[in-house]
């Protein structure tokens, strides 16, 4: 039988059935105002066997969820929470529990398919970039908002701005719209490269780049550096635990 992934992040849902060793990865769904069509997306499916959860938006809704499954299917749920150390990675934060489970989730499968130095890289809500090194040691990370948070900023925080005349793809604006996006998404790449810059300089050795996430795509056009597009991530994280039987227990 399979087994069904979840990942909920701050306004997108993402899942996929790992049926074996193959994801066959469902349609990703948006949020509406918070809440998720959980009828919407699986009511007409099969019962898994498993069901692996990873969620940042909180405990409210990983109660809605559990309710919404209870309903439906005789599954238990497992809610993966960051762990001390497990699946051949070292949590680095002195407190564990306040990594984003996300990003332990995107350091458990980067760690399984790369037995190398790693900078993750997280575009959505917001941005997050990770390095782990050659021996599974997450060296930590860095928050800094997301490209639609910096555009939504400048338009809520100052006067007379915004999208219009929008031109994508330029580099230098010749109108405001065109101004912001080409602004953030530079600052976005801008941050990743020097990330991945002085990580190699502190580690003595070259990182493979990884970039998720929403805004992904976006971001990659401006990246000067190599990097390997991992839109799903976290899902293949979760299939490394489903895989190892564990969920919120650490393996080795």
């Amino acid at each position: 039988m399979s087994s069904l992934l979840i990942d909920i992040g701050n306004s997108r849902l993402k899942w996929a059935f790992k049926k074996q060793d193959r994801l066959e990865p469902g349609r990703p769904v948006q949020s509406i105002d918070g809440i998720f069509d959980f009828d919407g997306i699986w009511n007409k499916l099969e019962p898994p066997a498993r069901i692996l959860v990873s969620n940042v938006l909180g405990e409210e809704t990983d109660r809605i969820l559990q309710r919404w499954i209870d309903s439906q299917w005789p599954v238990f749920v497992e809610f993966i929470h960051s762990c001390s150390k497990g699946y051949g990675v070292e949590n680095g934060y002195q407190n564990p529990d306040q990594l984003g489970v996300d990003r332990w989730i995107s350091m458990v499968a980067a760690r399984a398919m790369f037995k190398e130095p790693v900078c993750i890289a997280d575009c959505g809500t917001a941005i997050t970039v990770d390095v782990v090194d050659g021996q599974g040691r997450h060296q930590g990370g860095v928050i800094c908002p997301g490209v639609k948070l910096m555009q939504d900023a400048l338009i809520r925080g100052t006067r007379k701005l915004s999208f219009d005349g929008l031109v994508p793809g330029a580099l230098l604006g010749l109108d405001t719209g065109t101004g912001i996006y080409s602004g953030t998404l530079t600052a976005a790449a801008g941050l990743i490269e020097k990330l991945l810059e002085e990580a190699e300089q502190s580690l003595k050795t070259k990182l493979k780049l990884l970039i998720t996430g929403g805004d992904a795509e976006l971001v990659m056009e401006r990246l000067r550096v190599s990097y390997l597009a991992m839109p799903n991530l976290v899902l293949q994280g979760l299939a490394v635990i489903e895989s190892a039987g564990g969920s919120a227990a650490a393996k080795a």
